[in-house]
């Protein structure tokens, strides 16, 4: 086994070695990989969240597992999206959840080596943004660093998302690591009883939906915003959006009628409702 790091802005995850294939998730800039098998040019990798998939190697630095260490060590420096000066020239726009070695000058350090400065965006120190986004709920947390951001299947960051990638993203900023999908997210956490007609969860507290018949599979993922509203990457709004469990419209009843169950990850906001543990 070797390990590798991210050195493209995103790269995506294949289900096979092929170009063609379906892409399953991303990995951003600065992202620690274990190659588990190779099929040049293609690696088969293990990621930080133990997802499984292809990447193509020219996405990779790769190297001995000290070099990566130190790495891992250092780099503890996320991107909100930002826009990057490398040298007089070159311009490198970098996705929330890219990670980085912020230096004490306000530059950055890339997997390369190479130094560069922050011209747009933000760039800040983990232990920063997990303060930061805990003095809100995570619902609200999504609904505005992913305004306007489009559904794509596998993706995590603003260029496009999914719903369980976009749960994921949220929640790793928070300090609290999530698999990569829902039906792994459905295992994590407390399990809360509450009413889906009453829209009384907690905020943050994950609701799941599933679809299919006979046996339904958990097919999607939301936020519950403690106001009877979730936050979600929905495909058949395009992106995502803020939509109510109660009342009497179409996405109401479509989300009430594949309600699913409910888990909660971290300790709802002072002041929240606090739901039923089951």
């Amino acid at each position: 086994m070797s390990g590798a790091v991210v050195a493209s802005a995103l790269a995506p995850l294949y289900g096979s070695p092929d170009h063609r294939a379906e892409i399953t998730s991303e990995a951003p800039l600065g992202h620690l990989l274990e190659v588990i098998e190779e099929r040049a040019p293609f690696l088969r990798v293990r990621c930080e969240d133990e997802h499984r998939a292809w990447v193509h190697r020219g996405h990779l630095l790769l190297g001995a597992e000290p070099v990566f260490a130190g790495w891992r060590e250092e780099a503890q420096a996320t991107s909100l999206g930002a826009m990057l000066a490398v040298g007089s020239r070159e311009r490198l726009l970098v996705p929330l959840g890219a990670r980085l070695v912020l230096e004490n000058d306000g530059s950055v350090r890339l997997p390369d080596g190479r130094v560069a400065r922050v011209v747009s965006g933000r760039v800040a120190q983990d232990e920063t943004l997990r303060e930061e986004s805990r003095t809100m709920s995570a619902a609200r947390w999504a609904e505005a660093f992913f305004a306007g951001a489009p559904y794509r299947w596998g993706g995590i960051t603003t260029w496009g998302v999914d719903c369980s990638g976009l749960i994921q993203a949220t929640y790793r900023v928070r300090g609290v690591r999530l698999p990569r999908d829902s039906v792994q997210q459905a295992e994590v956490g407390e399990p809360v009883q509450a009413a889906a007609a009453n829209g009384d969860f907690a905020a943050g507290d994950l609701l799941f939906f599933a679809a299919g018949a006979g046996r339904p599979r958990i097919t999607h993922v939301a936020i519950a915003d403690g106001a009877g509203y979730v936050v979600h990457s929905s495909a058949a709004t395009g992106g995502v959006c803020r939509s109510p469990l109660t009342g009497g419209s179409a996405e109401a009843v479509a989300l009430r009628e594949t309600f699913a169950g409910a888990r909660r990850v971290e300790r709802p906001p002072a002041g929240g409702p606090a739901g039923r543990r089951g």
